[in-house]
């Protein structure tokens, strides 16, 4: 990763930058700003670039251990579960107190902080008021008010901004070469996100999805029972299909330890972070595309009580289905609509509690029909 794969962000890039060249780095930092906007990217090039001899390069063995966050000096710490807990930052502290393996600089990225347990903030705060030479801490958050006082304040505060809709129409159709039209209803259908947008645009099986998931909501009311049960397990495939790929990736990523490593405990070092990564990113993978079949379910009857209240199209979402959309709510009313969107969240509730997703998925799908 390179600072040019940050986007959106100048002013971040700018500061972070001007703080390498002149030495001036504090020990602590606390990226704030909406989710989707680069601030996990921006702490791994960060990183790389206090460690790599060219400023972040991508291409030499730091860059890319730290890319694949299997680097020994760069820590990488989130919530396991739905928290942050005091025995990740145990383990954090056993290791920065171990000597540096190869970094110039060690780095450790806190994400999700607002997170943590009160046990696992207060033992971070001591670290935070006697840290370590040649340590630098990442905070991440979307939620500064779930952060301790006291941890914002041993830290440089650093807020990342929500790209403007028309920005980020721009850097779709100039990155992708996609027609603005095309630009405009990504942009729309990333909720203005633009990791989100980013993702979607390089990512067809994701529109793919998205063309299902709107099928099934389109014919939601003819549907029989059958086909119903039928389109709750469609909805599963496509949670599971692209982590199938995922796996043919980490299983490349693992293969490439041998040649990174520089003796045989680094390797074994290596492949422990390594195969600790990929047990987050499959279940943070599972869980995003639960949410994201959800999110879209949820797009399609905003869109119909926006029809059926008569305000304004440009408000629309699903500009592309406006037609059907047009249809439909000559059909429903603002109290369904909105009984619809209940039931959509109630599913997302359920989420938190490790329950039978298809189960859930059948279940909601039938409330919808009959609302």
């Amino acid at each position: 990763m390179t600072w040019n794969e940050i986007v959106g962000q100048p002013e971040v890039i700018t500061w972070l930058q001007k703080a390498i060249e002149s030495d001036r780095l504090s020990h602590a930092y606390l990226f704030l700003g909406p989710t989707g906007v680069g601030k996990r990217t921006t702490a791994k090039v960060f990183a790389s670039a206090l460690n790599c001899r060219d400023g972040s390069c991508s291409s030499c063995p730091s860059c890319i251990k730290i890319d694949h966050e299997t680097h020994p000096d760069i820590f990488f710490i989130e919530p396991e579960g739905n928290f942050l807990n005091i025995d990740q930052i145990r383990e954090l502290q056993r290791e920065i107190g171990l000597k540096p393996f190869e970094g110039k600089t060690r780095v450790c990225i806190l994400d999700e902080v607002d997170r943590m347990t009160s046990p696992a903030a207060n033992a971070l705060l001591k670290t935070l008021e006697e840290p370590p030479p040649d340590l630098i801490f990442i905070l991440i958050t979307t939620n500064l008010e779930g952060v301790l006082p006291t941890i914002v304040s041993r830290c440089q505060l650093i807020r990342f901004k929500l790209v403007p809709s028309s920005k980020m129409v721009d850097i779709l159709a100039t990155k992708y070469g996609m027609s603005r039209d095309q630009a405009r209803l990504i942009t729309l259908v990333s909720g203005g996100i633009l990791g989100n947008a980013l993702s979607l645009a390089a990512s067809p099986w994701r529109l793919r999805r998205r063309e299902v998931v709107l099928d099934i909501a389109e014919g939601i009311w003819d549907a029989g029972a059958l086909e119903l049960s039928e389109a709750a397990g469609q909805l599963i495939s496509e949670v599971k299909k692209p982590l199938r790929g995922l796996k043919e990736i980490q299983k490349k990523e693992l293969e490439t330890i041998e040649d990174l490593a520089f003796n045989k405990a680094h390797a074994m070092r290596m492949r422990k972070r390594l195969d600790q990564r990929h047990k987050r990113e499959a279940s943070r993978q599972e869980r995003q595309g639960f949410e994201e079949i959800l999110n879209i379910l949820t797009s399609w009857y905003r869109d119909l009580l926006i029809l059926t209240g008569e305000s304004g199209e440009n408000l629309l979402v699903n500009m592309d289905r406006i037609e059907s959309l047009k249809r439909l709510s000559r059909n429903i009313s603002l109290s369904q609509a909105q009984k619809a969107i209940e039931i959509i969240e109630g599913t997302k509730r359920l989420m938190r509690f490790n329950v039978n997703m298809h189960l859930a998925f059948e279940v909601m799908l039938f409330k919808l029909q009959e609302v």
